[in-house]
């Protein structure tokens, strides 16, 4: 699992060599980032399914919020688990790691929704 979630962050250029640490933790991260990530596309096509808010704008705003909110709890966890593991990186090492899983997070809303908006009845044309 850690191979599969490893080549994700190492497509955008974060290699697990720069930090070996990393890696160990990369499928953690990779699980809540997608299973959080589905289950809000989830929520706003199947159980929400908002007529008035079934623009291209409610859909981007939720997306943001859930890169955001996922954001936030990676690096909570890095710096937990770093902290707690006596490891010490430099900013630019977690600025890269968690922008990359910013990214993923992003396209992964989209697939999923791409992939669930066809089961929705209010929101089938959301976001386009």
């Amino acid at each position: 699992m850690k191979d599969f979630f490893a080549f994700f962050y190492e497509l955008f250029g974060l290699h697990s060599y720069d930090i070996a640490e990393l890696y160990d933790y990369y499928a953690t991260i990779g699980l809540v980032s997608v299973f959080v990530t589905l289950a809000a596309v989830i929520l706003y096509y199947l159980v929400i399914d908002p007529v008035r808010r079934s623009t291209a704008g409610f859909w981007s705003l939720l997306m943001v919020v859930n890169g955001i909110l996922l954001l936030i709890f990676n690096l909570i966890y890095l710096f937990r688990t770093f902290k707690y593991e006596g490891l010490d990186f430099s900013p630019i090492n977690y600025l890269d790691f968690l922008l990359i899983g910013l990214l993923w997070n992003l396209i992964f809303f989209f697939l999923f929704s791409l992939l669930f908006k066809r089961f929705s009845t209010n929101c089938r044309r959301t976001p386009f």
